[in-house]
């Protein structure tokens, strides 16, 4: 499960999809970055390992600090669903887990920025 969101301040980390037979590069955030939030919103596992590729200086805020830094500073909040929905494919990713899990609608979704607002939103009022 996710542990942390976490900003790349300098470097670089490589998401890797792996699997018994094969490990494959799918992207890299690079500075001003982020990831972690959807293991954080939605409580699922990664769909991929992170990996430094280069000596890496992270903003790491744990678990228990997720919420209320998204409650003092809704702004960011915003910012984070306005880039999710920008990640189609990191959300394609995690939808047959969604699905499983009752987390992710069955009808097709009009707009995945709304969905995401939805999600923050029930994220932020939950304790």
């Amino acid at each position: 499960m996710g542990q942390s969101f976490n900003i790349v301040l300098s470097g670089s980390i490589d998401a890797i999809h792996e699997t018994d037979r094969v490990s494959q590069r799918l992207f890299s955030f690079q500075y001003g970055d982020f990831f972690g939030e959807l293991p954080l919103l939605l409580d699922v596992p990664y769909p991929t390992t992170m990996r430094a590729a280069e000596d890496t200086i992270l903003f790491v805020i744990p678990r228990g600090g997720f919420r209320p830094f998204l409650q003092l500073h809704p702004a960011f909040a915003e910012f984070i669903a306005e880039e999710l929905s920008r990640r189609k494919d990191e959300l394609h990713s995690y939808e047959a887990y969604l699905r499983e899990r009752g987390l992710y609608p069955d009808e097709a979704i009009s707009s995945p920025l709304d969905w995401i607002r939805d999600r923050l939103k029930q994220f932020l009022r939950s304790s």
